[in-house]
Formats: structure tokens, C-alpha cells, sequence
């Protein structure tokens, strides 16, 4: 497995947000293909979605809308992890495959 490539990533849409005095905010919502990412190693990289820094993102939904996955900036702000199965006992973010999510990801 790798770092989710950008190759991967289909900008549904996106905008700035935030004043004119200040650093203004990208934010898009992005379609992610997965082939075993998102957990801590295998990483849902920032810079594969067009950002240096992650601030914050939405959960990630299936695209047959089956199924949201829980899904936060890592530390740092480097990567975005996902918790694939948000039953489960502690919240460890975790690799997906073979599925492809929809979340919106504001940063810079």
C-alpha cells in the first residue's frame, strides 16, 4: 500500500472563505478512490488534495450513500484519517479499500 496519489482525487467543487483582513480558507469537496488508505500509515496525504495544511474536514460519505465514515485532520494537519468502522470500540483510524468517499476539506 502507498499514500493516496492525486491522481485519485476528483474536486467536486471549491471556494475561499474568511474576510479580506485575514488568510483566507480553501475549502472543496473532493471524491476519493481508495486502495487501502487512511489510517496512519498509509496516508490520505494533504498535498494530494491540493492543501499544504488540513484545518478541518467533514465525516466522508460512501458513494452508494450506504455508510459515513468517520473522518479528522491528523496532527499537524499533514493527512486526513478515517475511521472506516465507527462501531468499533475505540476510534483508530484505519485503511479503506476498494471504496470511494466524498468529504469536504478546508485548509490552506
Amino acid at each position: 500500500m502507498a499514500n493516496l496519489a492525486a491522481s485519485a482525487v476528483t474536486t467536486v467543487s471549491s471556494w475561499t472563505e474568511g474576510g479580506t483582513n485575514g488568510r483566507r480558507q480553501i475549502a472543496k469537496i473532493v471524491r476519493l478512490a481508495l486502495t487501502g488508505q487512511g489510517g496512519a500509515t498509509n496516508l490520505i496525504v494533504a498535498s494530494a488534495l491540493g492543501f499544504t495544511k488540513i484545518e478541518e474536514c467533514s465525516n466522508a460519505i460512501l458513494s452508494d450513500n450506504s455508510l459515513v465514515y468517520i473522518a479528522v485532520p491528523l496532527y499537524g494537519g499533514t493527512a486526513v484519517g478515517i475511521v472506516p468502522d465507527w462501531n468499533a470500540a475505540t476510534a483508530i483510524p484505519a485503511d479503506a479499500t476498494g471504496v470511494t468517499i466524498e468529504l469536504t476539506v478546508k485548509g490552506y
